[in-house]
């Protein structure tokens, strides 16, 4: 007796917990991307690693959408299209309305924190962006670095000190503090395959 009105409530617990409706107009996104950050010392081994989703704002889906769809503005050239990786210092913007120079502005890191991969690999419908940043030559010692933002590649490949156009994502990091010679590798998958069964 006891053991059917158990299960009794258990039917009607269930039943409260699933929503009478649903919004069909609600897409659920299948694209993501996200940053692995991998902290080495001296002699190459690792000291911390992190693997983050990131976060896509406005400008960077437009840049997608004009990428795939002709909206009648010339087709953007590969020197400026997205490439390039900045290490972060300072509190990362989470707005959804954050643009190019929000974040540049709310970047306190030194020079030449932005390196740009020129031969970013696209496989299997993911695109993979890979940089290191060097303690001493693209990151200052002791500096806290909060994430990485990813944005247009700098057209000549060189590492340069800020974004020069579009921004495309944020991801906020566990903070880590380089020293010495260091080195911090970000990978970047940011992954638009979908199921093929």
């Amino acid at each position: 007796m006891y053991k059917i009105a158990a299960l009794g409530m258990l039917g009607v617990l269930v039943i409260l917990l699933i929503p009478a409706s649903s919004d069909a107009s609600t897409p659920i996104s299948l694209f993501y991307g996200s940053a692995t950050l991998m902290l080495l010392d001296e002699y190459g081994q690792e000291k911390f690693s992190q693997t983050v989703h990131n976060q896509i704002f406005d400008e960077g889906e437009a840049f997608l959408l004009k990428q795939v769809f002709q909206d009648g503005q010339t087709a953007v050239a590969d020197a400026i299209q997205i490439g390039s990786i900045c290490a972060m210092a300072g509190t990362v913007p989470t707005s959804e309305a954050t643009s190019r120079s929000t974040a540049v502005t709310a970047n306190t890191g030194g020079d030449d924190k932005c390196m740009t991969d020129s031969a970013v690999d696209i496989a299997s419908s993911v695109a993979t962006i890979e940089v290191t940043f060097v303690t001493g030559t693209n990151w200052t010692a002791s500096h806290v670095m909060t994430g990485i933002y990813v944005c247009a590649a700098a057209s000549d490949d060189n590492p340069v000190d800020d974004c020069a156009t579009t921004l495309f994502a944020v991801v906020d990091t566990s903070n880590v503090t380089p020293t010495g010679t260091e080195t911090v590798t970000v990978t970047y998958k940011f992954d638009i395959s979908s199921s093929s069964t």
